[in-house]
């Protein structure tokens, strides 16, 4: 628990979501506290299941991850848990990564986040969700943060894991950063990078979120809602 940080305290200071609300995920609340904006993600009012069960788990596994990476530059400072449903980060202002960008980024943005992504396997940890535009964030001043490692993978430090199991799960993370290249700075990526991205996106396919996207839609139900907010 953070010392000068209750639930009831972070409760009256909310701000605003920074998340859309879903059964299956965390709150994610913009809170003022007296060291400023922090951001706040909680499990504590989701369902009986994901609160007491699955929440914790999450919360817990997305704290190692955290801690190992912390002294990171692009990535959030991890401020600690306010209790065993919910962990606190360091706000960073910034704005999703979405089309919008194309054209204004350029080949430093992604230079900055494979230096990131280097730094981020270099620990042990692979981020498997960065295929998501909502999980980097671009700062005022056209700077990558990435955010969200709830899907990520924490390796051991020893030599198996450096050399083979964190460089062959890297590449999901690898493939992510060049689909948003792709999508964002076309001109940026090279024929191979090009080529790389059309192969990543077609594998993409085959990953069991997109496939039940399509089959939603498919069968003429709304189809999920992907939003432009931050991930964290």
């Amino acid at each position: 628990m953070i010392h000068d940080l209750t639930r009831k305290h972070c409760a009256s200071r909310r701000i605003r979501p920074l998340v859309e609300r879903a059964s299956w995920r965390a709150d994610v609340w913009l809170v003022h506290s007296s060291r400023g904006f922090i951001v706040v993600k909680d499990f504590f009012e989701r369902g009986f299941v994901m609160r007491n069960v699955f929440g914790p788990i999450l919360i817990r596994r997305e704290a190692r991850a955290y801690r190992r990476l912390e002294g990171i530059e692009g990535i959030p400072r991890f401020l600690g848990r306010l209790d065993r449903h919910a962990l606190v980060l360091e706000y960073i202002e910034g704005r999703t990564l979405s089309g919008r960008e194309r054209g204004r980024l350029d080949g430093a943005f992604f230079a900055e986040m494979d230096a990131t992504l280097r730094r981020i396997h270099d620990r042990g940890i692979v981020h498997c969700d960065l295929r998501q535009k909502r999980n980097v964030l671009v700062t005022p001043d056209d700077r990558p943060i990435i955010v969200d490692f709830a899907a990520s993978v924490r390796f051991g430090r020893g030599p198996i894991s450096r050399a083979c199991l964190v460089p062959l799960l890297g590449w999901i993370d690898r493939g992510g950063v060049l689909k948003l290249r792709n999508r964002v700075a076309p001109e940026c990526a090279s024929p191979r990078e090009r080529s790389l991205a059309r192969l990543v996106k077609w594998l993409g396919r085959l990953w069991l979120p997109s496939a039940v996207r399509r089959l939603r839609t498919r069968g003429n139900l709304a189809p999920l809602q992907e939003s432009n907010r931050p991930g964290y």
